[in-house]
């Protein structure tokens, strides 16, 4: 697939992606509002919109701070990713809802996280625009995030796994049980074009393919 045509479907994905994400936030901002799993939810979805907004601002906006833009970005992942760990927590409300000072607890290091990376250099030290996709220059601390990224990764795995498991509404556990594969389908598209594509074959051009549509993905299965 040449540049060109690469970089118009990136776009248009990202596109449908934003338009989806806020049309789920309505959806459950307006008519789900009333249990505390949908407003999460509609909070993720902003998010989403939000990182999705960074990796398209680039292609329209040659004069933008790319390195400020690529610590958002970043900081914008980890915190989506919590958010999805806090969903698992707290789905369903019933039964094996977790406490709620393990949930706020659980929350500090996404916290932390995404305020040391947007405000600092130490996970981001600098990023560029080929026209495809960001190049990023890790700060020393990247270790620490990644860290936390699979906290919250392996948090959500097992919450849901335990669930499937022991609920005792037999619904509840279909509806995790189609959750649980679902998720992790999206978690698979995210690892190998975000990690496996890029730094072991060393091939760049599908990272922002593959997280948009993960994140279209997710949104959609969960929705």
């Amino acid at each position: 697939m040449d540049g060109f045509t690469l970089k118009y479907i990136i776009i248009l994905i990202c596109e449908i992606t934003i338009v989806y994400a806020l049309y789920v936030f309505l959806v459950n901002i307006l008519k789900r509002s009333s249990y505390a799993v949908n407003r999460l939810f509609s909070i993720i979805s902003l998010l989403t919109v939000g990182m999705i907004t960074c990796q398209l601002l680039p292609f329209f906006i040659a004069s933008i701070n790319i390195t400020i833009l690529a610590r958002w970005y970043f900081g914008l992942i980890i915190i989506i990713n919590q958010a999805f760990f806090h969903y698992t927590q707290i789905f369903p409300r019933w039964e094996k809802k977790s406490p709620l000072i393990f949930i706020i607890t659980s929350a500090i290091p996404g916290l932390i996280t995404f305020l040391f990376t947007v405000i600092s250099n130490d996970i981001i030290i600098s990023a560029s625009f080929d026209g495809l996709h960001i190049q990023f220059v890790y700060g020393q601390y990247i270790i620490l995030y990644l860290v936390v990224f699979v906290f919250y990764i392996a948090g959500t795995f097992f919450t849901l796994f335990y669930k499937v498991r022991h609920l005792e509404n037999t619904s509840f556990r279909y509806q995790l049980y189609y959750l649980f594969m679902g998720n992790h389908v999206g978690a698979l598209i995210i690892l190998i074009s975000f990690v496996i594509m890029p730094y072991v074959f060393k091939c760049f051009n599908y990272h922002n393919l593959g997280i948009t549509f993960a994140a279209f993905w997710l949104l959609y299965i969960n929705n």
